[in-house]
């Protein structure tokens, strides 16, 4: 017969969080009228292991979270979790009037998430507008001699010009 001995060998604890980047995301503050399809970044963890990374794509204006093929009411990841240290997740919904299934005009945040083995995780949050649309009104007030200038007019003397636009 033989005999063994088991041993506990004490495994150092992982408190250290991994790490996240998106890398072709809108930067924070920004205003833009659509979104790379599909959002790349990286992660990676170096003491128990990067587990995977998460996507989420928020829409302030009702709340509502791209699952990847439609807008839904609860706050759910864009697809399944992904594992590799560079990452690539999409669809993306295309700019459009239709609030169920497009990326309609407002505020945005985007959540990219990285677990680890040890359960430690780290998010990078952008939060940016989406307006696709063009100003709907432009007018021009008279300063010196120049008073809307008729498309494709000759004007001899340039002076400033002043203007509104709504959007």
């Amino acid at each position: 017969t033989r005999s063994f001995t088991v041993k506990n060998i004490p495994v150092p604890p992982d408190h250290v969080r991994p790490t996240i980047t998106i890398n072709n995301a809108p930067a924070s503050g920004s205003v833009v009228a659509s979104l790379n399809d599909p959002i790349t970044g990286t992660a990676s963890d170096a003491d128990s292991g990067l587990r995977d990374v998460r996507l989420f794509l928020y829409r302030q204006s009702d709340g509502m979270c791209w699952n990847g093929s439609t807008w839904v009411s609860t706050f759910t990841q864009m697809t399944d979790a992904v594992t590799p240290a560079t990452w690539s997740i999409g669809p993306m919904p295309s700019p459009g009037a239709n609030p169920s299934t497009d990326l309609t005009d407002g505020i945005y945040a985007m959540v990219a998430a990285a677990y680890d083995n040890a359960c430690n995780n780290k998010g990078e949050t952008r939060s940016f507008v989406v307006d696709s649309s063009a100003p709907s009104d432009i007018s021009f007030t008279k300063i010196g001699d120049v008073s809307n200038p008729v498309d494709n007019s000759v004007v001899s003397l340039l002076t400033p010009v002043h203007g509104t636009a709504t959007d």
